[in-house]
C-alpha cells in the first residue's frame, strides 16, 4: 500500500476515485467531520461512512496503480526490485510522448522509491502532473 502523502498527492494531481470507480477491497483513507481519520476497506469494514465523511482519500495497491498507468497509454515499463530498492522505469512511446531537447534525443525516466507500490505511485504522479503543463 502507498503512504498516505504519495495517495494525497495523486488526488490533488486528479487521480479519481469513488462511483463506479469504487471496488471491493479498495483500501481509502476517510477524514471525519469531527477531526479524526481511519483507513478502511470498501465492502469490509461494514460501516456506512458516507454522511459523516468530508474527505475520502483513495489508497490504490499496485495492480491498481499499474493500471491507471497504462490507461494513460503508457504500457512499455519494466518494474525491478534490487535489493531495498525499487525502479520503475519505462520507454518512451513516441507516439505517446516526447521530449526535445533540440537534439532529438528522449531519455528514460526511473522511479526509485523503497516499494513497488511507492514507485508506480511516483510514475503515476509525474504522469499527472505532466497532463497539467
Amino acid at each position: 500500500m502507498i503512504g498516505l502523502d504519495a495517495a494525497k498527492k495523486l488526488k490533488d494531481a486528479g487521480l479519481e476515485w469513488g462511483g463506479t470507480n469504487t471496488k471491493r477491497g479498495d483500501f481509502y483513507l476517510a477524514e471525519f467531520k469531527d477531526g479524526t481519520s481511519g483507513i478502511y476497506t470498501v465492502g469490509v469494514d461494514g460501516q456506512n461512512l458516507w454522511g459523516e465523511t468530508i474527505v475520502f482519500t483513495w489508497l490504490p495497491r499496485l495492480d491498481q496503480l499499474l493500471s491507471e498507468i497504462e490507461g494513460r497509454g503508457y504500457k512499455k515499463y519494466t518494474l525491478e526490485k534490487n535489493k531495498s530498492v525499487t525502479l520503475l522505469l519505462w520507454e518512451w512511446d513516441e507516439e505517446l510522448a516526447t521530449m526535445d531537447f533540440g537534439n532529438g534525443w528522449m531519455p528514460g525516466v526511473d522511479f526509485c522509491a523503497g516499494s513497488p507500490d511507492e514507485a508506480a505511485a511516483q510514475a503515476l504522479l509525474w504522469i499527472l502532473e505532466q497532463r497539467e503543463g
